[in-house]
């Protein structure tokens, strides 16, 4: 499956749909699976099609490192701690999708846990393209009116991650993080809520990089 293709999908599915307000897509995946890559892209493709498509990436809304870390049962509490699922659906994601507009200023921590000031000014919104891990959280799944699976392996998410170096760290320390918190955090949300089965769309993104 292209890119193109991923964005006839969501017209077709949008086409079906008579209400008039924004179309939720929910587009997840492991860590390093290149969701914020395609994305972009799936971005560009709709706006091609004059459909005013926007992004939204969850990683603004993690929750501060104390709260989203615990040293006892990390990946677990990663799992259970590291978003601020429902501020972000009450604040932004929900009423953009029913009014198509939102005008919305708040401070939030993101993942290097300084907090900054974010704007989300946006309007006449067709397409909202809500990016990032534990989307399809099953408590979650009913929000969204398509819903996207990046597959990639956890072997090339590493790959990824350590040439991403999202947090400026020593690549030792990625490995460390990414094999004692992240990917068993994502295993969890595999056996709890089994995201491939609701996805609309699985797209293989599992190319090695050279």
């Amino acid at each position: 499956m292209h890119i193109q293709d991923l964005a006839d999908s969501i017209l077709q599915k949008q086409s079906e749909l008579s209400v008039d307000r924004g179309f939720l897509v929910a587009l997840s995946g492991i860590d390093g699976s290149g969701k914020g890559y395609i994305t972009e892209k799936l971005i560009t493709a709709l706006n091609e099609q004059d459909i005013n498509a926007v992004s939204i990436n969850l990683d603004a809304w993690h929750k501060p490192l104390i709260e989203r870390f615990n040293s006892e049962h990390p990946a677990q509490h990663f799992y259970h701690h590291a978003f601020y699922f429902d501020d972000l659906f009450q604040q932004l994601i929900l009423p953009l999708k029913n009014q198509r507009m939102i005008n919305l200023t708040t401070v939030l921590t993101g993942i290097t846990g300084i907090p900054q000031t974010y704007n989300y000014q946006f309007e006449n919104v067709d397409v909202i393209v809500l990016e990032g891990i534990f989307l399809l959280k099953r408590s979650l799944q009913d929000f969204y009116d398509f819903k996207i699976w990046i597959d990639c392996s956890f072997e090339t998410a590493l790959e990824r991650a350590i040439q991403r170096n999202q947090e400026d760290i020593l690549p030792e320390q990625i490995i460390e993080d990414y094999q004692k918190i992240y990917f068993p955090a994502q295993q969890a949300h595999l056996a709890i809520d089994n995201p491939k089965s609701s996805a609309d769309v699985i797209y293989i993104n599992d190319f090695k990089l050279v």
